[in-house]
């Protein structure tokens, strides 16, 4: 999948290094899906859920089938690109080169940041759902 981002980076901007090339495709398709997932995010929040308060019943079934499902999976992917985008630009021109420098590999440096996440997780999952007196 890099070597495909390169090849059309490298094609899309020719005066620069293929890296930085890369670099600003996965900077910019970052930013639009980010933009995207929060202007749908705005657009349940602010706009869907209160038409869908004013809409009569017969008519809620036919909005909800051809206008908030295709929006809600459009909310879905662009947050999972966002996501996916900003690590992959995150893992490969920030922690790599930090990385090579201190002569440890990228993975493992990666497989850290997600292990200490996943462990400041489930401390604060027990905390929230065990040691918190319900009611």
């Amino acid at each position: 999948m890099y070597h495909f981002a390169a090849v059309a980076a490298s094609l899309a901007l020719p005066t620069i290094t293929g890296t930085e090339a890369v670099q600003l495709i996965l900077r910019w398709l970052h930013i639009i899906v980010g933009i995207t997932w929060v202007g749908l995010l705005y657009f349940f929040n602010l706009i869907n859920v209160p038409f869908m308060k004013q809409v009569d019943a017969p008519m809620k079934p036919k909005i909800f089938q051809y206008l908030t499902l295709p929006a809600l999976n459009w909310f879905r992917w662009s947050a999972l690109a966002t996501v996916f985008f900003g690590l992959w630009y995150w893992g490969q021109f920030l922690v790599a080169p930090d990385a090579q420098r201190q002569g440890v590999g990228q993975g493992s440096t990666f497989g850290l940041f997600l292990l200490l996440w996943i462990g400041v997780w489930a401390v604060l999952f027990l905390l929230i759902k065990k040691v918190t007196p319900s009611g």
